[in-house]
C-alpha cells in the first residue's frame, strides 16, 4: 500500500502492467516513455497517475531524467523496466530507493550479460532487490 512506482516504457506488456498496478490500488504510478502513439494510448486508457514524455533526443532525455531524479531525491519504491533496452535498464537502478525493487519486465535483446548491473554488489551496497519478471516456457 502506498507504493510509488516508476515505469519505463509504454509498450503493450508495460501498458497492461501499469493498468494492473493502478487498478490494484495503493500505488501511485508514473509512466515515462517517448512521446507518440504509445504514450497517447497510455494516457487515453488512464493507465497512470502521472506521465513523463521523454524526448527521443539524447541530450533532452538526459536532462529530463536528471529532473525526475531531482524531483524524487529518495527514489521510487518500485521501478519497472518494460522497454527491453539495456541502456534504460542500466539507468533504471538510479531511480530505486534504498530497500526498493527493480523489476525487469522487458525482454532484453541479445545477451543479458551485456547489461552492466552487478546484481550482488547492488544488493549489498544499496539494499535493492532486483526482480526478473520473465518466465521461460
Amino acid at each position: 500500500m502506498g507504493s510509488k512506482v516508476l515505469m519505463f516504457g509504454a509498450g503493450p506488456t508495460g501498458l497492461v502492467l501499469a493498468q494492473l498496478l493502478r487498478q490494484n490500488g495503493g500505488c501511485y504510478v508514473i509512466v515515462a516513455a517517448p512521446e507518440g502513439l504509445k504514450m497517447d494510448l497510455t494516457k487515453s486508457l488512464n493507465a497512470a497517475d502521472e506521465y513523463i514524455e521523454i524526448s527521443r533526443k539524447e541530450a533532452s532525455t538526459s536532462m529530463q531524467l536528471e529532473g525526475l531524479q531531482k524531483d524524487n531525491p529518495y527514489g521510487f519504491d518500485i521501478v519497472v523496466e518494460t522497454t527491453g533496452r539495456a541502456k534504460i535498464l542500466e539507468n533504471s537502478i538510479n531511480f530505486v530507493r534504498r530497500g526498493g525493487k527493480l523489476v525487469v519486465y522487458g525482454v532484453l535483446r541479445g545477451s543479458p550479460l551485456a547489461v552492466s548491473i552487478q546484481k550482488g554488489r547492488l544488493l549489498a551496497l544499496a539494499n535493492i532487490r532486483v526482480e526478473n519478471a520473465q518466465h521461460r516456457a
